[in-house]
């Protein structure tokens, strides 16, 4: 019995692994997302705001990113990767997708711009005044248009799309989805979310596969 409970004691170790303390680099995306969440605009938020929010010294800041725009850049990554991450089949193994799936895939497109709505907003708000902010935007838009032309010649390869799918049809869905995610998920309570994500994917299924 006392051998079990030696065992059982949690170690530094473990202790160290359940709680771990989130990066640096972490606790600065956070501090910018929750910033812009709170109302402020990408202009107003100084180096010194997100030091001050994320609890760490100016300096600190400089030893991981080299200004604010590398900071966003990387946040912009991050509000990419989610989107990608939520599209789940759809984006990951086209080529067995079934309506069903974009559906599905749909739904975790729609929560993804949910939990970053605040920062999404903020970039497309800035864009046309920004280069840098434009650039990344439209990086954005071109890697997720890029993963629904897969998607939608992965279905053709099935022989489950319409002919009249093309990768221009692929294309404006996703510039479709977007703009109206980044405008209206904001103004959508989180009850109404499947609702919503419901009513994109009907669109998004009946103009790509067959029999929808």
């Amino acid at each position: 019995m006392r051998q079990l409970d030696l065992e059982q004691r949690p170690t530094r170790r473990n202790r160290e692994k359940n709680t771990r303390k989130p990066l640096i680099e972490e606790r600065l995306l956070d501090a910018m997302e929750k910033m812009l969440e709170e109302g402020n605009s990408l202009g107003q938020i100084t180096i010194d705001d997100l030091a001050s929010r994320a609890d760490i010294a100016r300096s600190t800041f400089y030893t991981h990113f080299k200004d604010k725009g590398e900071l966003v850049a990387r946040l912009m990554g991050v509000v990419t990767k989610d989107i990608i991450d939520g599209a789940g089949l759809w984006f990951k193994n086209s080529e067995k997708a079934n309506p069903e799936d974009l559906h599905e895939g749909i739904k975790g497109i729609v929560y993804a711009f949910k939990k970053h709505q605040a920062i999404v907003a903020a970039i497309q708000d800035l864009a046309p005044h920004d280069d840098n902010v434009r650039r990344l935007y439209e990086e954005m838009m071109t890697t997720l248009c890029h993963k629904s032309e897969l998607a939608v010649h992965a279905v053709h390869q099935q022989g489950k799309a319409k002919k009249q799918a093309t990768a221009e049809v692929a294309k404006i869905l996703t510039w479709i989805n977007t703009l109206y995610l980044t405008n209206f998920v904001s103004k959508c309570e989180s009850k109404d979310l499947d609702s919503l994500a419901e009513a994109l994917g009907h669109i998004t299924v009946s103009a790509i596969f067959n029999g929808n």
